[in-house]
């Protein structure tokens, strides 16, 4: 199976930045955090991963560019392809007003299912929570090192914020430091490539879609944000279906063409997959 990869959730324009210190050092020192920056790291991860109308619109217009160039993503009828993944994911439209709690149940089921830390620790004592997000990763006979080290990959898939490659059993993540938000968003890419690891010594024969709705949903998902009613939600939702798993995925189907020497497409991205489905219910 090819590379799992995580495009940042937020406004799936970030890039990590580059870092001197390597994801396998836990030892600097980071001082114990007040709660009032306690409070100041939770007010900008809702800034971060609850983006703006306007900032999905530009991640929207960026990404098209990218996979409508190799057409990936038909031009014109890019929502039908997020519309299309939740579907058969779920079962569900993003408008389904059933949907918001669909999400937030998978996501507190998917979080035991691997077993991942508790989340109030991830704002309260980073350190911590990535020292035991390594010890998953450790059990799991994973190496984790910095992006800088995966060679080209980065380079080839920019928008990328980690990647776990299943061949090598190993993360390349950089881990950010230098700010509480970047640090928790760093750690949020660490979790999701932990997932990936954990599939694939389990359940190695899991769809894509499945690995990439999971990973997302269980280190990715902003459950508050999610929650809370908004006009905005619906399109919040087919964001994260679009441009966050539907571009992993994308990704995914690229390379295994590349790999194959042949074009290989979703079975689901098209209107007959779904009028067959619904004639055997």
């Amino acid at each position: 199976m090819a590379r799992n990869l995580e495009i940042p959730q937020e406004t799936q324009e970030n890039v990590p930045a580059e870092q001197d210190t390597q994801a396998e050092s836990t030892t600097e020192s980071v001082p114990t955090l007040t709660a009032e920056e306690i409070a100041d790291i939770q007010r900008k991860r809702e800034e971060m991963r609850a983006a703006s109308k306007q900032e999905m619109d530009q991640a929207r217009r960026k990404l098209e560019k990218i996979f409508s160039d190799n057409g990936n993503i038909e031009t014109g009828e890019s929502d039908e392809y997020g519309d299309r993944l939740s579907d058969y994911l779920t079962g569900m439209r993003p408008e389904d007003p059933r949907m918001p709690e669909r999400l937030v149940n998978d996501h507190y089921m998917l979080r035991e299912k691997y077993h991942l830390p508790d989340e109030k620790m991830a704002d309260q004592d980073m350190p911590e929570y990535e020292r035991r997000l390594k010890e998953i990763a450790k059990k799991a006979g994973v190496k984790i090192k910095g992006t800088d080290e995966a060679g080209k990959f980065f380079k080839e898939y920019p928008m990328a914020g980690a990647a776990h490659f299943e061949e090598t059993k190993e993360i390349a993540v950089n881990i950010d430091r230098s700010s509480a938000g970047s640090y928790r968003s760093s750690l949020d890419s660490l979790e999701h490539e932990v997932i990936h690891a954990l599939q694939n010594k389990n359940t190695p024969d899991m769809p894509i879609e499945a690995m990439e709705y999971e990973a997302y949903i269980a280190a990715n998902l902003n459950v508050k944000a999610i929650q809370e009613e908004s006009p905005d939600r619906t399109e919040g939702i087919r964001a994260i279906f679009q441009y966050a798993i539907g571009s992993s995925i994308e990704n995914w189907y690229k390379e295994e063409s590349s790999k194959q020497g042949m074009e290989i497409k979703p079975v689901w991205n098209n209107k007959e997959y779904f009028l067959k489905r619904d004639e055997k219910k």
